[in-house]
């Protein structure tokens, strides 16, 4: 559902508890699309790939970075990483990208 509210352009967030939940769609020519948040040093953060194959993520913030990554649907990259400060950042360049934090929340 939210990537479909993605394609629409409407940013959905689910919040539930301690946990936070958004996607990032990349657009069409290629550029970043970033998302910074905010949480506790050692919040859990995971990013699943949605769409067949996510390219060009990069994060920042976090104990395992990516820096231009490519991921495919299916694969582990990207989760249960930790936050090693108060903020970071995820960003792609195409496909939708679904994050997970757990104990924090998105700005």
């Amino acid at each position: 559902l939210i990537e479909s509210y993605a394609e629409k352009g409407l940013d959905v967030v689910i919040h539930h508890n301690d946990s936070v939940i958004f996607g990032l769609l990349g657009r069409e020519d290629g550029s970043p699309v970033e998302r910074r948040f905010t949480g506790k040093q050692g919040d859990w953060v995971s990013v699943f790939p949605i769409t067949a194959c996510v390219q060009g993520i990069t994060t920042c913030g976090l104990r395992f970075p990516l820096v231009d990554a490519t991921a495919r649907r299916g694969t582990t990259l990207g989760t249960s990483n930790e936050m090693t400060g108060e903020s970071a950042a995820v960003s792609i360049k195409e496909g939708f990208l679904l994050v997970v934090l757990t104990g924090a929340s998105p700005s």
